[in-house]
Parts: structure tokens; sequence; C-alpha cells
């Protein structure tokens, strides 16, 4: 996956060249599968999303036209499985069956599911006709495909029985890493194709937005190579250091906690030893001023290593604890000086 694919992707898209004879030129059909399963049952298919687009329907188009042009090439398709349709998703993800806002849904019953997609892999331009033309090659794209493969092997079909399938494409792995997965979602931002939340999780939207996004990364990818892979690079590094700074944060906060309580209650302990009989049990002003959040008190040797451990921020930020404490021993070896001795 990479660099290959989105050249693939350019080929049979006409963006680039392609030698006579190539499986992926001479005018494929792309078809884009989504499905939707229900988050507590895997084996109940819910929705099917089919998005098509007949590359021989862009070959007057410009790598420099807009992307609505492209886009507006692609047939989308929704359909929603009779025995479930009552099952929506709301505990992991919100689902959206009734959002398709590229066409009007259409309900079928489950053991038709597998003729419907045979029907339309196999001849996916005149899926919805009955004129009879030769089968075209078919390169199948998704987002995480492995799943929607499995989905479909709920529905009693596979791909495999489909011979004019020459390529398959994920759009998650086309400018991503291979060790983390691309949500949808963030590809849709990386390429600034604006979605309305309430429309994601619906398998006719989703196969719609996952054709568009691999369409436009071809284009933008041809009119800057390495863009769309580096800014998502820059977004991962963006959060991964966002993430690090909110954990420094947090330990920092803990340990500047954890230092001044402890050197507060040694302290105090200090300062009771020079008041020993004036004052009843629990009524040292001490007691009341300084009274520690926890009781844990670390050996100086644990508290070595741990400063040891500590980033910069970390460090700085228990220098300034320390010194805050040595004030504070300052102020209570002057209240004690001050303490009447019998």
């Amino acid at each position: 996956m990479g660099k290959a694919d989105v050249e693939a992707a350019q080929a049979m898209l006409g963006i680039v060249h392609t030698p006579p004879g190539s499986a992926v030129g001479d005018g494929v059909v792309l078809v884009c599968i989504d499905c939707e399963a229900y988050e507590l049952a895997q084996h109940k298919i819910t929705e099917i999303g089919i998005s098509v687009l007949d590359t021989r329907a862009v070959r007057d188009l410009s790598p420099t036209d807009s992307a609505d042009k492209w886009f507006s090439k692609i047939a989308s398709h929704h359909f929603r499985i009779n025995e479930f349709a009552d099952l929506v998703n709301k505990k992991y993800v919100k689902g959206n069956p009734e959002a398709f806002a590229f066409g009007t849904s259409t309900f079928i019953d489950k053991e038709d599911a597998k003729s419907v997609l045979r029907r339309v892999f196999e001849d996916p331009v005149t899926a919805n006709s009955d004129d009879a033309v030769s089968r075209r090659n078919v390169v199948v794209v998704g987002h995480s495909l492995k799943n929607d493969v499995k989905y479909m092997h709920h529905l009693g079909f596979s791909l495999n029985d489909i011979p004019n399938i020459v390529r398959r494409l994920d759009t998650q792995s086309l400018v991503g890493s291979k060790k983390t997965d691309l949500s949808l979602s963030r590809l849709l931002r990386v390429l600034e194709i604006e979605v309305d939340p309430e429309h994601l999780h619906n398998a006719g939207n989703d196969a719609a937005f996952t054709l568009q996004a691999f369409v436009l990364t071809a284009l933008k990818e041809h009119a800057a190579p390495g863009s769309v892979s580096s800014t998502i690079q820059r977004l991962r590094a963006e959060a991964a250091a966002t993430r690090t700074a909110r954990k420094d944060g947090t330990r920092a906060s803990s340990a500047f906690t954890e230092s001044a309580t402890t050197d507060q209650d040694r302290h105090a302990d200090a300062v009771r030893s020079t008041g020993d009989g004036l004052f009843a049990p629990g009524t040292h002003p001490t007691d009341q001023a300084h009274k520690p959040i926890h009781r844990q008190v670390r050996s100086m040797e644990d508290y070595e290593t741990s400063i040891n451990k500590m980033s910069r921020r970390q460090r700085k930020l228990m220098r300034r604890a320390e010194r805050r404490a040595a004030k504070l021993a300052d102020d209570q070896k002057t209240l004690g000086a001050n303490t009447p001795q019998v």
C-alpha cells in the first residue's frame, strides 16, 4: 500500500497515462462498498452502501477541475435489511440509517442481499437497467475493506466469486500508516471534504464519502506529491505531542502535590517538637494549618530516583515546590522560636 496504489488510482481516473492493455486502464469501474453491522451482534448486517464511478465518465475531466465536477460522476445506493431495520447502533457510535443523503434508501430481505451484491459487482454500470453489455473490469474500493469483506460473508457473498474484479484498494492505507488506523472522518478532514456528522455511519453515505476521498487523494497527490500523507503525519505528530504534554502536566501536578505534602508533614512534625507539652494532642496550630492531604512519606532514596525519572518541566515544578517548602520551614522555625519555653 502507499505510493504504488496512489499511482494506480491516478491511472484508473485518467490523471496519468496508462500503458495499453493495462488491467487498471481502459475504463475500469470503481465500486465502493460499505456495510454497517449491529454493534451487539456483528453478524447482523443492517445496511449496505454502494457507490459507483465509471472511469469512462471522467475522461473529459482535467486534474485541475473542481472536486465537485469529479464527485458528480459518482452514483450511490443505500440498502437496508428488512429483518434488522429496527437495530440502530448507539452504544459505541451513533448510527444514522435514516440519513441517506445521495438518494432514496431501498429495503431488501436478507436472503436477497447476496444476489443484489453479485449483480452490482458483476455489472455495476447497468445494474439498474435491463441492458445486456459485456462485463467491465471492476476495482473494489473500501475504507478498512477487510471489515466489509467479513460482513459480506455473513450475507453469503464473497468478492472471490466475481471474476471481473481485478483489484482491491483500501483508502485507510492509501496514504496512511500500516501501524495506525486512519478513521474515515479524519481522512475527510485531512482532505477538507465537509461532512455533516449526522451523515456519517450511514452505509450509503460512507460509501460515497470513501469514493470521494479516493478521488480527491489521487488529485491532491498529483498536484503536490506527498501532500496528503505529510498532512496526516503532521496531524498525528501534533496529536501525539498534545497527549504527551497533557500526560506530563498531570504527572508534574501529582509530583508537586506529593512533594509539598510530604515536606509539610516533615516540617510540621519538627515544629511540634519545639513546643511539646504546651498544646493538647490535635490542638497544635500546625495540626490545623498544615493538615496533610495524605500521609505517604517517601524515603530520600525513592525521592532522588523519582526526580531522575522526571522530565525537565517536572523537575522545574519540583524545584519550585521545594523552594516553597523551604520558605514554609523558615516560617515554622520563626514560629517555634517565638513559642514560650517551659
